[in-house]
């Protein structure tokens, strides 16, 4: 066997090179598990050299001729990999073992994590976007602070850097101001630091955004009821718009309602339910299974953008605030570090946390708030997968894996 060792590490020491023969084992601090190794060590077994030209070697200088050598050889890699190009968030897993493409389907209430107290499943945050790399000719470039956030959260094709799964940093998950329009641009809705994005290209809506909301007013972008009739029908600030009486949003796990299941649904919802309501003449698309695949084919059956083609409905789903739509269906889907809090406790600004997976989510409704000081806010979103070679979620264009070799 040629192979006389091979040692796994989480971190290596801060030596480039260690003095004299190589020691196994000595190359930094060793792996609990595979999850942790990130750096690997081989050393060959011992091998005899024979110097075959050293006996003439010695001859013509008049040295002495060396002997035959036992010689070892050891090299240290790793492995780093990059997701690209994602939204700026987090969020903590119910347990060491959950998986994304284990649990498609299923509903997450995902909820803004408290200032100062530990995070538990469901919690999410914000990852530190202060060496993000900004899209030089993009929406975000120039603007920094709560801009920036609420741009990279709600903005298309904001982010050029890439998060290390390795290590994240993570932020505080209270944002008052931003959380509400970062995520609702993607609905046709646009208020407070986001107010003046309702006839920006950059910040356009999903091509589907049934939410069971309609806007105040005959419409001047205001939002506030005081409409002129003259202007597109925009929700403002606050969401500035009403539940409709005859349009509802796509279902959440019906185990919520029931109680069944705490921020972790099972991925059972009530389709018939939502047809019965939204499509009272019919003529609801024939497929079915999660949800996003359902707005996938509300989609594919939409009349010149519409969608819900009943006459009286307060929606059609086609924007009626910032028109055209972005016809990409992922608009409405974002992209999330899954964290183990457990292993690495949070409580808000953290560094160097390492991440279990990249998850891709599918908002089934607006972003609300509980109105609270400091506000909590929900984020109801579907499982659609895990974001890598593989994974359910796709998106592997996004994935960068490098291995290097250290020593």
């Amino acid at each position: 066997n040629d192979i006389g060792s091979i040692f796994f590490y989480e971190e290596l020491n801060g030596l480039d090179a260690a003095a004299g023969p190589p020691t196994a084992g000595a190359a930094g601090d060793l792996a609990a598990n595979d999850a942790d190794a990130a750096f690997v060590e081989i050393t060959a077994a011992n091998r005899t050299v024979t110097y075959w030209l050293e006996p003439a070697l010695a001859l013509l200088t008049g040295n002495q001729a060396q002997a035959n050598r036992q010689l070892s050889v050891q090299a240290v890699a790793g492995f780093t990999r990059f997701v690209c190009d994602v939204t700026p968030l987090m969020f903590c897993t119910p347990n060491a073992a959950w998986e994304a493409d284990n649990n498609i389907g299923d509903m997450v209430l995902l909820r803004s994590g408290g200032q100062g107290a530990a995070w538990g499943p469901g919690d999410f945050g914000f990852l530190d976007v202060t060496n993000v790399g900004i899209n030089d000719t993009g929406p975000c470039a120039g603007r920094n602070g709560a801009q920036l956030t609420a741009c990279l959260v709600g903005a298309v094709g904001s982010v050029t850097q890439c998060f290390e799964q390795r290590g994240v940093d993570t932020e505080p998950g209270q944002k008052v101001g931003i959380e509400n329009p970062a995520f609702n641009v993607r609905f046709d809705m646009y208020g407070a630091i986001l107010n003046n994005a309702r006839n920006d290209p950059d910040f356009a809506p999903a091509p589907n955004v049934i939410k069971g909301i309609v806007p105040k007013g005959g419409g001047n972008g205001n939002g506030n009821g005081n409409g002129n009739g003259n202007g597109p029908q925009c929700i403002g600030a606050g969401q500035g718009g009403f539940d409709a009486a005859n349009t509802v949003p796509l279902p959440r796990d019906t185990c919520f309602a029931s109680g069944g299941c705490g921020r972790f649904g099972d991925g059972v919802w009530d389709q018939a339910a939502y047809e019965a309501i939204n499509y009272p003449q019919g003529g609801a698309p024939a497929g079915g299974g999660t949800r996003y695949a359902y707005y996938q084919d509300e989609i594919a059956s939409a009349v010149n953008g519409d969608i819900l083609l009943a006459p009286g409905l307060d929606e059609t789903g086609f924007p009626t605030c910032n028109a055209p739509p972005d016809n990409d269906v992922d608009r409405r889907t974002v992209i999330a570090a899954a964290i183990d809090c457990t292993a690495n406790p949070i409580n808000g600004r953290a560094t160097d946390v390492p991440v279990e997976e990249f998850v891709k989510f599918f908002l089934t409704e607006p972003v609300g708030s509980d109105f609270g000081s400091p506000p909590t806010f929900d984020l109801w979103a579907e499982v659609v997968g895990r974001i890598g070679p593989g994974g359910a979620g796709g998106e592997v264009e996004a994935i960068h894996e490098f291995v290097q070799l250290y020593r």
